[in-house]
């Protein structure tokens, strides 16, 4: 049975009203709707489609090193002249991270261990692993360190006197093979063992032996409980607390830099990653809004106040150990059983300018030598990343010590700086890409069609409506109108 007009036109106001609210009850609920779906999703678990992404890193991760190869000895040892240092490299390692010995806890935090595994990139690389490069002694270097640290002068003698029966000088040329995974033999790590010295390694190397190794167990927040803790390290080698740091600067902060909680609000809250090769969380600043192919993601930098050691934030001066250093560096000597080494941006960036009116040779350029990870902000992930710090060595002055040359005042030697990039591959990208921007702009679009759909509808449903009435009108018009004629023509009829 056909329908009215009044009913078509119910039917036409009623599509209409349901499709315009449709409309606009789903654009302004989807936000909160794709909130809780990638919530959901992102949750840790060996279910989730994240895991096998966290548990092995899919792209690939690139470890630059660029060492510095001091030119003048001589000079130094006989004149005291300033130290020239030359850079060398980039020398290119391909990185792998597997996380294994995976243990979930019933309080929303899952524990592992990372494997961290290096491959050798010939063809990326300026020179070989051949390369000599001389720079300082760190075994030797550690030894007096250790023995101006204890306080002790029979220990500073005790330590003078090895110097004078062993082979062992302020100075060494080694490959950068054996600089960084080879190791190498030196004659002091020997004798240091036998009067006492703490000593962990039979060899020196800064990366030996840590191919294929893991630096310690990490446990995490995997969001089941708290999503706004989610990735945040909890616990580190079973501690929340760092013995190598003073309060309230032991406290461990941040995340392991896989991924932070996600649809972060305020850009400009800063970013914190726990680095555990320095014992600190570094805090990034927000710098700018970047498109890291086609993904609008936020820029994080550290900037010149994030190795502060109390110059820019007093709270900050917890960081520094018996002594502040000038500020720019962050001493990481009780991270590395003893060795005075330091950690800063390369060549000294934003560094105070003690440290470069003593080494020629550098060139710091904020272009070159700045820290960055590039994040997307809905889900929480670094698209991109360009870490770049530097490893420094403390030489000390002693007194006691005559059977070496050290320095008249203390100097921060530059040893190596290093580059660990990556960045997301195409297929991710594509991925990030559909979740954050095409599935927003798809769902806008519907909604945009639902209520343009409705008002239009409704619009037919008025015109609808006024046609409807127009026409009863017209009828009702011509009904009169016929009949008054019907009516004069009775009143005639009538008269005659």
């Amino acid at each position: 049975m056909a329908l009215s007009a009044v009913s078509k036109t119910i039917v036409l106001v009623a599509v209409g009203v349901i499709m315009t609210i449709m409309g606009l009850l789903s654009y302004l609920m989807f936000p909160r709707i794709l909130q809780l779906q990638v919530e959901e999703n992102l949750i840790l678990s060996p279910e989730a489609e994240p895991f096998e992404y966290w548990k092995v890193v899919p792209v690939p991760i690139y470890a630059r090193f660029y060492f510095f190869n001091v030119t003048n000895t001589k000079e130094i040892l006989e004149d005291k002249a300033k130290p020239y240092v030359e850079e060398l490299g980039p020398y290119t390692f391909r990185e792998t991270r597997e996380k294994v010995n995976i243990t979930w806890h019933p309080n929303g935090t899952v524990s592992y261990h990372q494997i961290k595994r290096w491959f050798f990139e010939p063809n990326q690389t300026i020179g070989s692993l051949d390369d000599l490069v001389t720079n300082v002694n760190v075994p030797l270097t550690t030894a007096v360190n250790q023995g101006i640290r204890s306080g002790d002068s029979f220990f500073i003698s005790g330590i003078d006197a090895i110097l004078e029966h062993t082979k062992s000088t302020l100075f060494v040329t080694k490959s950068v093979g054996n600089l960084l995974f080879d190791g190498y033999e030196e004659e002091i790590l020997f004798v240091a063992k036998d009067i006492g010295i703490e000593v962990p390694y039979d060899k020196f190397g800064w990366f030996y032996p840590k191919n294929n190794s893991h630096d310690g167990e990490y446990t995490i927040f995997t969001g089941k409980t708290d999503f706004t803790k989610y990735g945040y390290v909890d616990l580190w080698k079973g501690s929340s607390i760092l013995s190598a740091r003073h309060p309230p600067c032991n406290k461990i902060q941040g995340t392991a830099g896989d991924m932070w909680p996600p649809f972060r609000n305020d850009k400009h809250q800063k970013l914190s990653l726990f680095v555990a090769d320095i014992c600190s969380t570094l805090q990034l600043s927000f710098l700018s809004e970047v498109d890291v192919n086609e993904i609008q993601s936020y820029r994080y930098w550290l900037d010149e106040t994030a190795l502060d050691n109390g110059k820019y934030e007093k709270e900050n001066s917890c960081l520094c150990s018996d002594s502040c250093m000038p500020p720019g560096a962050l001493d990481i000597e009780t991270c590395h059983y003893g060795t005075p080494a330091v950690v800063s941006f390369p060549h000294f960036l934003y560094a105070d300018q003690q440290y470069l009116d003593k080494i020629d040779g550098l060139k710091p350029d904020p272009q070159k030598h700045v820290f960055i990870i590039d994040l997307e902000p809905k889900l929480g992930i670094p698209v991109n990343v360009d870490a770049k710090l530097q490893i420094n060595v403390a030489i000390p002055n002693c007194d006691e010590i005559e059977n070496i040359e050290l320095p008249d005042e203390k100097i921060y030697y530059p040893i190596f700086w290093f580059s660990e990039s990556a960045s997301i591959n195409l297929e991710t990208a594509e991925k990030l890409k559909f979740v954050t921007k095409m599935l927003p702009q798809y769902v806008t679009i519907g909604c945009f069609l639902s209520v343009s759909g409705g008002i239009i509808i409704l619009m037919l449903a008025l015109y609808t409506a006024i046609r409807g009435l127009r026409e009863k009108s017209k009828k009702r018009m011509v009904y009169t109108a016929v009949r008054v004629v019907q009516q004069n023509d009775l009143l005639k009829r009538l008269e005659s």
